[in-house]
């Protein structure tokens, strides 16, 4: 390894008091390299490298966690400031505390999962409406966020999705064209922003989130251990080839789920001509009715050899979707969207 490099890994140890938490994993979660998989990405190239804050956002101030174990709330504001400013021009200071408090376990910290979700059901505050400074103790107490949703909803993420790679070609993919991703690394939560080359090696980079000068290298080749928990933010609608559509699936289902998915299931079902005996309102659970119908549904669409249909009638019975299910709805779904709105689908 080059002295360079050596020289900046020995001196970017990563704190003691980091604050992330490995994610517990969701069957739910969507994936942002499957729903990203036909994209096109034409993007500067590691020798010419990238940031995203430098070009949009070239002055953003630093943010430093001091003895707190908020940085997975940290590295979300600062994705989502950023994202703000790509978004609306504005330059706004966002709390990460807004987003750490709800998910914390105090003098532990928190995981990357639910930070990025807190982002999408919640939003994030301003700084200066939910300050972030104080003590671990001060940042996680009890606080009534009631009276500062309105303002949080205005800077709601659209959809979060999980990455499951250590290629730093894919990882630069999802650096530009989502203008960033959180990881954990060590014990610490990153806004990764940048790629480049240092003395023929990859890295990708993060301001951090301890003040300037601060900044965090991770360089090809795992030689300082793996990234975890890596999550991006996408604007769905700007990555499919045909109107943007609600009934489109992007997660995993199985009996007992309940939520917005499973709705979203039925009404891509429904749009298909598949639907419930009783039409649902606002409760969305896969129980017995959404399974009979989900059987039927793959057995007129999905197993064409019998013995698969023979699995399906009298042993799985309609009880999962996964991703080959979720690809032949969403195909169907697009298809039905493209052609009402007399476009062409490939």
């Amino acid at each position: 390894m080059n002295k360079e490099i050596k020289k900046i890994i020995a001196s970017q140890k990563l704190p003691e008091n980091g604050g992330v938490l490995r994610d517990k994993k969701s069957h739910k979660d969507y994936s942002a390299l499957e729903i990203l998989a036909g994209v096109a990405i034409k993007r500067p190239s590691f020798q010419e490298g990238y940031s995203v804050i430098k070009k949009y956002w070239f002055n953003m101030p630093r943010t430093h966690q001091k003895k707190q174990f908020s940085c997975v709330g940290r590295a979300w504001a600062l994705y989502k400031q950023v994202l703000q400013k790509i978004d609306t021009g504005e330059e706004t200071v966002l709390s990460s505390k807004s987003i750490y408090n709800p998910i914390a376990i105090p003098g532990v910290g928190s995981e990357v999962r639910r930070g990025g979700l807190r982002t999408v059901d919640y939003g994030v505050n301003k700084e200066s409406s939910v300050p972030s400074d104080g003590t671990e103790a001060e940042v996680t107490a009890s606080f009534n966020f009631e009276p500062y949703k309105n303002e949080a909803a205005f800077y709601k993420n659209r959809v979060v999705a999980s990455i499951n790679t250590q290629d730093l070609e894919k990882l630069a993919d999802m650096i530009f064209l989502n203008h960033g991703i959180v990881s954990g690394f060590g014990s610490h939560a990153l806004y990764f922003d940048e790629y480049g080359m240092l003395s023929d090696r990859k890295f990708i980079k993060s301001v951090n989130s301890y003040g300037d000068n601060a900044d965090i290298y991770w360089f090809e080749g795992n030689v300082q251990g793996p990234l975890f928990s890596i999550w991006t933010a996408i604007d769905i609608k700007n990555y499919i080839d045909v109107p943007y559509s609600d009934e489109l699936l992007f997660a995993n289902l199985k009996y007992g789920d309940s939520g917005k998915e499973v709705g979203k299931l039925l009404n891509a079902l429904d749009k298909l001509g598949w639907k419930l005996a009783v039409r649902r309102s606002d409760l969305f659970t896969y129980d017995d009715e959404v399974a009979e119908l989900v059987m039927n549904f793959k057995l007129a669409n999905v197993h064409t050899y019998w013995a698969a249909r023979l699995w399906e009638r009298y042993l799985f019975r309609g009880q999962g979707i996964n991703a080959r299910d979720r690809e032949i709805i969403n195909e169907l779904v697009s298809k039905m969207v493209a052609q009402k709105a007399r476009l062409p689908f490939r």
